[in-house]
């Protein structure tokens, strides 16, 4: 009955008393049942049919979670419905926090859209922070499992500029450069090494970090190329 296809089943069950328990049965969904008695000639005539819709039940997690920057300090998230609705979908419920934040999900900052929505535009962020961000869908038996995903609202910074190389007197080589103007803070700096050994032909590359705006490459290779 939630689905966008309807499904139709044929199964069957055994008894030698005249009840039987039926498990396993898909909420909110539709069920017709016929009993049939059997003996050692073969089956009779089914019995007319009696019909029952079976509960509603909290859905899956809403799937295709994405979000998308509209500027700095606002973005727009959106979703698609749960695979297992179990139900009508009366509302869906958008919460989020810093990531760095240790408060319990009750402090969380929440928004709420109908059952037919699909997105859900969130304000006010604070520049440059990163974000835990969950969508979740309720029927009438409550809410269902989150998607969850983090996001920051940070764009990615430009390469940086005017990169020096000179090598010391003691053979070690000093990286400085210039770095790019970010309205966020720069956490640090990846230096990406290439290296071909010119006495063996071996090549090879490696990474490091730094938080400042130069970086000391100690011992290098003797007689090879860097990049």
């Amino acid at each position: 009955m939630w689905g966008n296809q309807a499904t139709l089943e044929v199964n069957s069950a055994y008894s030698e008393t005249t009840t039987i328990n039926i498990t396993g049965v898909t909420p909110y969904s539709n069920y017709s049942f016929s009993v049939v008695a059997a003996t050692a000639a073969g089956e009779g005539e089914p019995s007319l049919p009696t019909y029952y819709v079976t509960e509603e039940d909290v859905p899956s997690a809403p799937t295709d979670l994405n979000i998308e920057a509209l500027n700095s300090t606002s973005v727009l998230v959106t979703w698609q419905a749960p695979e297992e609705e179990n139900g009508i979908i009366i509302k869906y419920t958008i919460r989020w926090k810093l990531a760095s934040s240790e408060s319990e999900a009750d402090d969380d900052q929440i928004i709420t859209t109908p059952g037919d929505s699909y997105e859900c535009e969130v304000p006010d962020l604070i520049e440059c922070q990163t974000y835990d961000f969950s969508v979740s869908a309720n029927t009438s038996r409550g809410e269902g499992e989150r998607a969850s995903m983090q996001w920051s609202p940070a764009e990615e910074p430009e390469a940086p500029e005017a990169l020096l190389c000179p090598q010391q007197n003691d053979g070690s080589i000093e990286l400085s450069w210039t770095a790019p103007i970010t309205t966020c803070n720069i956490t640090r700096f990846i230096i990406i090494s290439d290296v071909y050994v010119r006495w063996s032909g071996d090549k090879f590359n490696s990474s490091d970090s730094t938080e400042v705006s130069k970086f000391m490459l100690e011992d290098p290779i003797p007689y090879s190329n860097y990049s």
